[in-house]
């Protein structure tokens, strides 16, 4: 839902769209793999219990399962989760141990939207 505050400055009127469904977030973005010592015994299960592959984050604890993260114009769906100690921080999937050190520890402006998507 879209909220609307109508605010009367100096005779003219400002219109502040609030819009829950988009956020925005600078944060740290890690890249991991589907090794056990990245993950659990489970390595190529997510935490939603989906199977891991291109376009996987895991996110945050406070982002439910299913928004949808967009960095650098690519869309990722959250269906992992990051250790509960790491509050602003997600984790790419990728394929190999080498592509995620490849990509290592990036800090980058990132969108959140928050209509669910699994």
């Amino acid at each position: 839902m879209i909220t609307l505050l109508l605010t009367i400055i100096f005779g003219s009127t400002t219109i502040y769209i609030e819009n829950p469904i988009v956020e925005t977030r600078i944060a740290t973005i890690t890249g991991y793999s589907s090794e056990e010592s990245q993950t659990d015994s489970t390595p190529f299960l997510t935490a939603s219990q989906t199977k891991v592959r291109d376009g996987v984050i895991a996110c945050p604890r406070d982002l439910e399962f299913g928004v949808k993260v967009i960095i650098d114009g690519k869309e990722f769906i959250c269906e992992d989760r990051m250790n509960i100690r790491h509050t602003n921080r997600f984790d790419i999937w990728f394929e190999s141990n080498q592509k995620a050190l490849k990509w290592g520890n990036q800090i980058k402006l990132i969108e959140i939207r928050h209509e669910k998507n699994i």
